[in-house]
């Protein structure tokens, strides 16, 4: 993964397994704000676009994917996530 600005993640990713064909995979999350990060994919063998949004706000998080292409065709996901707070070790004198 390569993060070229605050915000900013890109990955790609090659895998291969025996029998199949070589897979490339490539993605970004652009963070807009504290709020929302708008991510995209792409995928080959079999070729996959995908596109989300994430939200999160104190703690809490939603997450929606879509996914066009492939074996299931066109799928939707959805993610909830909540971040518990860790309390704070006091040090010791």
């Amino acid at each position: 993964s390569y993060a070229p600005y605050a915000g900013v993640e890109t990955v790609l990713d090659i895998a291969h397994q025996l029998g199949r064909a070589v897979q490339y995979r490539g993605g970004a999350e652009f963070a807009v704000g504290e709020l929302v990060s708008l991510r995209a994919g792409i995928r080959t063998e079999p070729n996959t676009f995908t596109a989300g949004i994430g939200l999160r706000h104190a703690g809490l998080g939603i997450d929606y994917g879509f996914s066009s292409g492939g074996v299931l065709g066109e799928t939707h996901q959805f993610g909830l996530r909540y971040r518990f707070a860790r309390a704070r070790e006091e040090s010791s004198p």
